[in-house]
């Protein structure tokens, strides 16, 4: 049985955690954030990219029990929250999310 507010919350930390692995040195990648409740995204995210790194989080039975599915209702939720915006990618194969400020 799938837990979806941790799925929810564990594919936002990894959006956090992957903007912040493309933005810092990748000595400094091992000390990425803990909860990432404040984060703002900075650069475009992969869907496909979000959900590989899930193994990173789950252990394989866990894993095995996720689909794509529940990652895009996750997804759709946190866009709803976080002011996300999701399109396709040029080959429509990925989507990709990125965030709007209202600073």
């Amino acid at each position: 049985r799938v837990n979806v507010k941790k799925l929810k919350d564990n594919i936002w930390r990894e959006m956090a955690a992957g903007d912040r692995r493309k933005s810092m040195a990748a000595d400094d990648a091992a000390m990425i954030l803990g909860d990432g409740d404040e984060v703002k995204l900075e650069s475009d995210q992969r869907f496909s990219e979000i959900v590989s790194n899930l193994k990173n989080v789950y252990p394989r039975e866990k894993l095995e029990e996720l689909s794509i599915s529940y990652c895009f209702i996750c997804l759709l939720h946190l866009a709803n929250e976080r002011n996300l915006r999701i399109v396709g990618d040029s080959s429509l194969r990925d989507l990709v999310i990125t965030q709007d400020h209202f600073d």
